[in-house]
């Protein structure tokens, strides 16, 4: 278990949460509005982050 890799998992999930309640509260809000590309961004960082953060803890 490496400690970077646990960071890593840690800051993707909350990356992930984020970035999911942003792109949820944008288009639910104001009804047909896309999401924006800082938060799909932000969802992509966090699924890059995780994948790298689980190989890592269990490397």
């Amino acid at each position: 278990m490496s400690i970077p890799g646990l960071v890593m998992t840690i800051v993707s999930g909350i990356l992930l949460f984020l970035g999911s309640v942003w792109i949820y509260s944008t288009t639910m809000t104001f009804g047909r509005s896309r999401a924006s590309r800082a938060a799909i961004g932000m969802v992509s960082v966090g699924v890059v982050l995780g994948t790298v953060g689980v190989f890592l803890l269990l490397g």
